[in-house]
């Protein structure tokens, strides 16, 4: 199981790291392979840090209901963000084109830097939150992310 301090740090270096390819992206806008390449792997490290975030978001809860009542305020939020932000970034996107990816920089280099004072401080952990926890492979998501891809490439190139 990766500890807390760990989980903040790949967090942070997810999106600084997504960061920097959101900005890549508006260089190779025009190289479709470039495109799709650069999108999966944003993707992919989106994945890290929602895990990330949410397991440190459990493991900062104190109470079991509390718990429950912070994921659900958490899904609501995202639910409504998801509602509402997209048609909003569509529009935004068919005014900026792929200009609009500097904004999405800017926001994921805000998130990574709001991490930072997090990086240190110890996060303590219960046992039933060990024993729920799934454990996380980077092994299996870089394996499995590789084929994804492998498949991709072998479907588009037919």
């Amino acid at each position: 199981m990766i500890r807390p301090r760990k989980k903040v740090r790949l967090a942070f270096l997810a999106l600084f790291i997504q960061s920097f390819f959101a900005l890549t992206i508006i260089k190779f806008a025009s190289n479709i392979w470039a495109f799709y390449l650069l999108i999966s792997l944003i993707s992919a490290l989106d994945i890290l840090h929602r895990y990330f975030g949410f397991t440190l978001i459990a493991s900062m809860t104190f109470e079991e209901s509390e718990l429950q009542k912070l994921n659900a305020k958490v899904q609501t939020i995202g639910e409504v963000t998801s509602l509402l932000g997209f048609p909003v970034v569509g529009y935004l996107a068919y005014l900026f084109g792929v200009r609009l990816m500097l904004l999405d920089a800017l926001l994921l280099l805000i998130g990574a830097l709001l991490l930072i004072p997090y990086i240190n401080i110890p996060v303590r952990q219960e046992k039933r939150l060990k024993k729920k926890a799934n454990q996380f492979n980077l092994k299996f998501l870089a394996k499995s992310f590789l084929q994804e891809l492998r498949w991709f490439c072998s479907s588009t190139l037919q």
